[in-house]
């Protein structure tokens, strides 16, 4: 009766403690932004979960990956509708996680250890579970999913613990395993599981050993059959996720793999994310990496520099290794050797695998990401398996002390006395949790916000007043993130995060669309604007004027004179004016549905920016597909398209390929590498390297490319060398590998000559760009100044002898007065030639080295062509201020000098190129800013980061190409030193040939008409059936037509006819999908179909990954029912 009384007490405690958040918020605070994922009407958001297509955020996306999140999302609904309050809903879910998680390990601790005796490690064990920094830097986002491991790694353990001890039978371990997965299900995210995959695996294998050593093989057999039971039953009971998950896994692994760099980008982003994840700091729970990369972390700095906070960083670690010095001292039926022993090996590995990169193990990370399939999901080490570490290590500091106070303290006062200064220790150390707004991360940028009014006023508005298939567009847009002078910062689009609509932003999408129809307002076209908004169906604007940009230089403010514009452009009206936001109607003639037959169709091979360009001037309802080279897809629609276009591609005209050094770009240009060529295992890495080429010998272009990748290798080599080793050594080593450098290049090369013509020019180019950028690599002062000056100088010779005749040999932009183009004709006949997007007009064109007079109706043959436009050097627009005329210029600390632009224009673009070289101190930055006249905030329109030059006397030549953002009138460049403590840090330079010319890019498009009929379009009505089915019905089609629907495109979007004498289920189960070849990308971002079928019929168009949603949610609810069942069933039984 005392041991239960004292338990309750426990329990009430820690209860108490899980009220926390109370204290964090005012009336009507909440989390919302960055990456929090709250939403300020969670029961649409717990809807929306249910379905694979998202449809809120621009044009739809596939969320498949965020299904699990729908058990995670739903304590935040249930608490809001019973709360009435989003602000009480969300503090009752965070009250419900300090719960979970400190329950959670109080049940695995009580489990093992439930006499009295151990109430210190009961209670401490918790209370420490809950409070630590791994978690506190996770309550900046409430990182659920997150949580959700923290509470399920102890309970699992204690299953798979007692089913290996046989104290559980495998059925019941398997059911209380599947169910405590299915409420802590780490979000469905997979890339969470790697702790919980780990303390799990390593618990079977450590028990198995040890019941193999006691009752021989046949534990083999037993351990299998637990394990593949517990897998076998999480599966099952979380099919609702992990079914969709496994299709997306199938289809979008490279594209997930490419979009993070490849291999060599994780293992770059790795070793920033590792750089702090040393031993000493793992051992004193720190290393963090928001401690070290934020500088304005609101509590970092005082545990990284406190002397007192220092030493008591290591009192865990302390307590941990006394016990295992007096461990034989301890009672052996206390001591749970073997419990002791699994957690220390759990540790052990949550020291190595949190640490990732970072030495000295970190070769075995790296490894795993190169060689293992799939582990690339774990390529945040820290933030994935940092579970393992705190978990092992709270367990065993709670032991520890336990059993330390058990052995050296006899006396009951002073135990108890010990236990409650343990526990407070916790808390204290641990202060930020009770004394520190951490929400706020980058003032005014916070998590922890108060909704104005105004925008709750207008989210009700747009969720209840406006029409559910409206598409609304947001503006102004200041950059990718969504920012408000008031706190709030995110990707995601706050009115999403109140209304269950179709949101526009520019962030997330690549074709223009936001920027274009921005432009046409800039530029008060009447036309363009209501042409662009009507054909992709967006019929609502949402001006907010509260807009604060993620650099805070930029508001609202700067853009009303666009807003004024807006609110006067044609079929524009003011439908709601809520505060600082207010909300447009748009009344459209060429306004477009979400389903819709489009009455001419042209093919363009151009992306989204390019395609505007050329509907410039048009405005009718021709809509452009893209089809890529399935040539198979054309034919298809040869019925229908009226104008064959065909992009000529101007070889390397952007800025960032003209040959300017912009520092970080050229960093990450190289990748990470983890052995060097002195290392015992480099023969390994020659081995896999000469296999690879082998494998390629009969491929040109694939051993180019590998090539190409294994001279940057080679780059990154040099640099880990320089930096590790005795100067001595790494001329050596620098020396052989430059050589093998040379040998990858010189391959290169050779190979181009067997390549195919077609080809031959693009991989000139591929080759010249990779030289362009190594040149400038080791250019770098922190490069040359460590690598021997002859070494260095050959070096520099080869690689310019190389560009130079690749300048030649390829054709390419090598000044931007004298342009050139390529294109690709496939079929022979009659073009025009356009230039869109024309600035000015250029003094001569030359195709395939002859003059033309004239653009139209040019006979031209199958295969490559090449365009050349000519101008006149323009005037040189630098404005006079009298500081220019100074050759030399000196700056000191946050000292800058100014280059105007005379005349400027948002409409045109600019060629900006100087010479310089450093005379004395640092080298200084540069940046191109923007602005309107009268106004005293600069947006800086590009960073270009350091102008490096080393003292040698030596010019450097700075080039680039300048395409201003739109709405400003004023623009200059800014040489600079950064901000620094040290004042007196200088930098003297020497700059002469500055030039600022007016250029002109022109987008060319060579076209040839097909036929111009319009076919017969029948009459549609559709439906919305939920956002992954739409039900259309066609109403006497004569011909062949093609269909359009607003959505993304996606190849998982399926259409099918339905058959009346059948039910919806009927339907369903028997539909047979309209072939994949008349399924093409229209207007480069939505979906189409040719459908020839006549006559009058329904058809069902339906995102098909839902079916297998569907399929899982069938399967969860049948196991975790039978799982219920299956418990009291037992219960029942044990009663009885």
């Amino acid at each position: 009766m005392k041991l239960r009384s004292a338990k309750f007490f426990e329990v009430i405690f820690l209860f108490i403690l899980s009220l926390t958040p109370l204290l964090w918020f005012g009336d009507n605070q909440i989390i919302l932004g960055h990456d929090s994922g709250f939403r300020q009407n969670p029961t649409n958001h717990l809807r929306n979960l249910f379905y694979s297509w998202n449809e809120n955020n621009n044009f739809g996306y596939d969320w498949t990956i965020f299904k699990g999140f729908l058990i995670t999302q739903a304590p935040e609904a249930i608490f809001t509708i019973l709360t009435g309050s989003v602000s009480k809903g969300q503090s009752l879910t965070l009250v419900l996680w300090f719960i979970a998680i400190g329950f959670s390990m109080y049940i695995c601790l009580n489990a093992f250890f439930s006499d009295r005796k151990f109430w210190i490690l009961r209670v401490f064990g918790s209370v420490f579970y809950i409070y630590n920094f791994f978690l506190l830097q996770a309550w900046f986002i409430a990182e659920r999913a997150k949580f959700s491991i923290f509470a399920a790694l102890p309970l699992g353990f204690l299953i798979i613990y007692k089913a290996s001890t046989k104290e559980y039978s495998i059925l019941k371990a398997t059911v209380l395993f599947s169910l405590t997965l299915f409420i802590f299900n780490g979000g469905g995210a997979p890339t969470f599981f790697g702790s919980l995959i780990l303390v799990y695996g390593l618990t079977i294998a450590y028990l198995t050993t040890i019941n193999i050593l006691k009752n021989g093989k046949k534990e083999i057999y037993y351990s299998c059959k637990l394990a593949l039971s517990l897998i076998f039953g999480s599966i099952l009971i979380n099919a609702y996720w992990i079914l969709p998950q496994i299709a997306l896994l199938f289809n979008n692994y490279s594209f997930s793999l490419a979009s993070f760099g490849g291999i060599q980008g994780i293992l770059g982003w790795e070793a920033t994310v590792s750089k702090n994840a040393s031993f000493l700091n793992l051992f004193r729970l720190e290393g963090i990496p928001d401690w070290h990369d934020n500088l304005l972390h609101p509590y970092a700095d005082n545990y990284i520099h406190s002397p007192l906070l220092i030493v008591l960083s290591f009192v865990f670690i302390i307590i941990i290794l006394l016990a295992l010095l007096f461990r034989r001292a301890f009672a052996k039926e206390e001591r749970k050797d073997k419990l002791f022993f699994a957690l220390f090996l759990i540790l052990l590995v949550g020291f190595i695998f949190t640490a990732g990169s970072h030495p000295p193990f970190g070769f075995i990370y790296t490894l795993l990401i190169k060689f293992v399939p799939g582990f690339t999901i774990f390529r945040s080490s820290f933030y994935k398996f940092g579970p393992i570490l705190w978990f092992g290590m709270v367990f065993l500091t709670a032991y520890s002390l336990n059993m330390l106070v058990l052995k050296f303290i006899n006396n009951k006062f002073f135990y108890r006395l010990t236990g409650i200064l343990a526990i407070l220790f916790v808390l204290l150390y641990h202060y930020p949790f009770f004394t520190i707004d951490f929400f706020l991360w980058n003032k005014p940028f916070t998590t922890k916000v108060k909704i104005p009014p105004y925008v709750a006023e207008m989210g009700e508005y747009l969720e209840k007043k406006i029409q559910p298939d409206s598409r609304i567009l947001l503006l102004p847009s200041l950059d990718e993130l969504d920012t408000y002078k008031w706190g709030y910062l995110s990707l995601d689009s706050l009115p999403m995060l109140f209304a269950n609509k179709s949101f526009v932003r520019e962030a997330g999408i690549n074709i223009g669309i936001s920027n274009q129809i921005y432009k046409s307002i800039v530029n008060n076209d009447h036309q363009s604007f209501l042409y662009f908004t009507g054909m992709f169906g967006i019929n609502k604007i949402l001006w907010r004027d509260d807009l604060l940009s993620q650099d805070k230089n930029i508001t609202s403010k700067d853009f009303l004179s666009t807003r004024y514009k807006l609110s006067h452009m044609k079929g524009v009206f003011t439908e709601k004016e809520i505060g600082e936001w207010t909300l447009y109607d748009i009344k459209n003639p060429y306004f477009l549905p979400h389903v819709y037959v489009p009455k001419t169709l042209s093919y363009s091979d151009f992306n989204m920016q390019h395609s505007f360009n050329s509907m410039e001037g048009e405005h009718q309802y021709t809509m452009l597909s893209s089809l890529g080279e399935k040539d198979e897809y054309r034919n298809s629609l040869n019925l229908f398209i009226n104008e064959l276009q065909i992009k000529a591609e101007c070889v390397i005209c952007s800025g960032d390929l003209i040959g300017f050094n912009q520092g970080k770009r050229i960093l990450e240009f190289i990748p990470n590498v983890s052995l060097l060529p002195d290392s015992i295992f480099y023969p390994y890495v020659d081995f896999t390297e000469q296999q690879t080429l082998n494998h390629a010998l009969e491929n040109p272009a694939k051993l180019i490319d590998i090539s190409l990748s294994l001279s940057n290798k080679r780059f990154a080599e040099y640099f880990k060398i320089i930096n590790r080793v005795s100067k001595r050594r790494s001329q050596k080593l620098i020396g052989s590998a430059i050589k093998r450098y040379k040998e990858n290049i010189d391959r290169a090369i050779e190979q181009v000559e067997y390549i195919d013509d077609k080809q031959r020019n693009d991989y000139y180019v591929k080759i010249y760009l990779y030289l362009t950028q190594q040149e400038q690599y080791i250019t770098l002062p922190f490069f040359r100044s460590k690598i021997d000056s002859h070494e260095y100088l050959n070096l520099i010779n080869y690689m310019d002898n190389y560009i130079n005749y690749l300048k030649n040999k390829a054709w390419l932009t090598k000044s931007m007065n004298d342009l050139k183009y390529a294109f690709t004709i496939t079929s022979a006949g009659e073009y025009d030639i356009n230039l869109m997007n024309v600035l000015k007009y250029p003094q001569r064109i030359i195709l395939d080295g002859n003059l033309l007079k004239y653009l139209n109706n040019i006979s031209l043959k199958e295969g490559n062509h090449r365009i050349e436009l000519v101008y006149p050097q323009g005037p040189n627009l630098l404005i006079d201020n009298g500081e220019n005329k100074k050759q030399v210029i000196n700056l000191k600390t946050n000292e800058k000098v100014d280059f105007g632009i005379e005349d400027f224009s948002d409409k045109n673009t600019y060629s900006i190129s100087f010479e310089y070289k450093l005379i004395d101190g640092d080298s200084p930055n540069l940046s191109i800013y923007q602005f309107k006249k009268g106004s005293k905030d600069k947006q800086i329109a590009k960073k270009l980061k350091t102008l490096y030059a080393d003292y040698n006397g030596v010019w450097n030549k700075f080039d680039y190409v300048f395409t201003p953002y739109a709405g400003f009138d004023q623009a200059g460049i800014s040489i600079y030193l950064l901000d620094s403590k040290d004042s007196a840090k200088k930098s003297v330079f020497e700059i002469k040939n500055f030039n600022i010319n007016e250029v002109s890019i022109p987008d060319i498009s060579i076209t040839k008409k097909i036929n111009s009929q319009a076919f017969i379009t029948p009459k549609i009505s559709f439906s919305k059936i939920n956002p992954t089915k739409y039900q259309v019905h066609v109403g006497n089609a004569k011909s062949a037509y093609a269909l359009g629907f607003q959505e993304a495109y996606n190849a998982n979007w399926k259409l099918y006819f339905v058959d009346n004498t059948k039910s919806s289920i009927g339907n369903f189960f028997s539909s047979k999908f309209l072939y994949e070849k008349n399924h093409f990308v229209l207007n480069q971002y939505t979906n189409a179909w040719v459908v020839e079928k006549k006559g009058t019929y329904d058809i069902i168009i339906e995102y098909f990954p839902q079916r297998a949603s569907y399929a899982g949610f069938l399967i969860s609810l049948v196991t975790f029912f039978g799982s219920i069942i299956y418990l009291f069933y037992r219960k029942f039984k044990n009663e009885k």
